[in-house]
This record gives C-alpha cells, sequence and structure tokens, in this order.
C-alpha cells in the first residue's frame, strides 16, 4: 500500500473514532448524575467511555499495526473461535448495556454497578486479547 495513502486512511480512522467518542461524551453527558443514584450513574458513564477508548485503540491496532505476532505453528481453529467469541462479546455488552439503561425503572442502580463490571471486564479482555502469547500485539 501507498505510504501516503495509507497515511490518508490513518487519519480518516483516528478522525472518525474521534467523532465516534465526541459523540459518545455529548450524549451520555457523564458529569450529570441522576439525584438518587449519583455514584452508580457516573460508575457507568465513565466505565463506558473507558471501555469505549480502549475498544477503539483495540480496532486501531488491528487494523493498522504490521507486527502483530503469530506462532510459527499458527493458530488452532479452537483458537481463532474463541478469539472471535471474545472479540463479540467485548463488542455487543457493553453496547447495549449503555443503550437499555433507561428502560430499566426499579433495579437501575444494580443495573449500572453490573454493566460497569462489564465494562471493566471487557477491557481486560481487550487487554488479554492484545497480549496474548499466542497471537497478541505486545
Amino acid at each position: 500500500m501507498n505510504e501516503s495513502f495509507r497515511s490518508l486512511v490513518n487519519v480518516v480512522f483516528i478522525s472518525a473514532f474521534g467523532l465516534i467518542f465526541l459523540t459518545a461524551f455529548t450524549s451520555l453527558k457523564p458529569f450529570r448524575a441522576h439525584k438518587k443514584r449519583i455514584f452508580s450513574t457516573i460508575l457507568l458513564k465513565s466505565t463506558y467511555l473507558f471501555y469505549l477508548s480502549f475498544y477503539m485503540v483495540f480496532l486501531y491496532i488491528l487494523m493498522f499495526v504490521d507486527h502483530i505476532k503469530i506462532n510459527q505453528d499458527g493458530i488452532g481453529e479452537n483458537w481463532v473461535k474463541f478469539y472471535m467469541f471474545m472479540f463479540l462479546l467485548v463488542t455487543i455488552f457493553p453496547n447495549i448495556g449503555i443503550m437499555v439503561r433507561r428502560k430499566f425503572k426499579t433495579y437501575r442502580k444494580e443495573f449500572n454497578v453490573v454493566f460497569s463490571g462489564i465494562n471493566v471486564l471487557s477491557v481486560i479482555l481487550i487487554i488479554v486479547l492484545l497480549t496474548h502469547k499466542k497471537i497478541g500485539v505486545f
């Protein structure tokens, strides 16, 4: 790939990720808390934004880093299935949690805490996927 085209694509994706993060930040309003659930609301919003920043860095690394290590033996089919399953979990669950949070009226505090834990767990899974010995960047 031509180096100038690659740089242009990098700039486009970084700009798109920045726009997505800015949109999420403005729509979530992380510093605006509910009167009854101040801690759990701020915890959910801040962990989601933390997750989103890690997720975008993860996607950028998957798309643009050339030196992703793969063992000489290759990756078995079971490992590929495991990585795809983890990637789908990390992609789907935190986003569903932030989208359906307003539908829970009675157990909102518990919902916020549980999905804050899911967001933190997703960040840990992203780090594991990036640093795993079979395939990883670091």
